[in-house]
């Protein structure tokens, strides 16, 4: 099940059915067109089908401030329904709290310091979003 994909700046793995993992790599500047492609892979790695995505990332990844809007955009978020991003410190903590209250993301999103949390609310979300079709 543990499909990998490795973009330039990114490593996209299905964790199980409906879970994704978009890792950042460190020392990198994401774009809005890294974005893009990550959508495509995500998109094709899990079918076309509903996903929720855990997102992590080394302590040193920037992201522009169009990617910024672009990734908390109703037009990025498809049919991504949910998305938890993982926090490793204080920076990346202050990083993500500034993007849940300036961009507000479009989809559901929550932030997490335990991985085993973060997937459990994915896997919670993903079976009530299947559920309900």
């Amino acid at each position: 099940m543990n499909q990998s994909i490795q973009l330039k700046k990114i490593r996209i793995t299905q964790l199980e059915e409906g879970i994704v993992e978009n890792y950042f790599l460190g020392g990198e500047y994401i774009e809005v067109e890294d974005f893009r492609e990550l959508r495509r892979e995500n998109l094709r790695l899990m079918n076309g089908k509903p996903y929720v995505v855990l997102v992590s990332a080394d302590e040193l990844t920037s992201f522009t401030k169009e990617a910024r809007e672009f990734v908390a955009s109703k037009e990025f978020a498809g049919i991504t329904i949910a998305k938890a991003l993982l926090i490793a410190g204080l920076g990346q903590r202050i990083i993500g709290n500034f993007y849940m209250k300036v961009n507000k993301p479009h989809i559901k999103t929550k932030l997490f310091s335990d991985r085993e949390k973060a997937v459990d609310w994915l896997r919670q979300n993903y079976f009530e979003h299947k559920h309900l079709r």
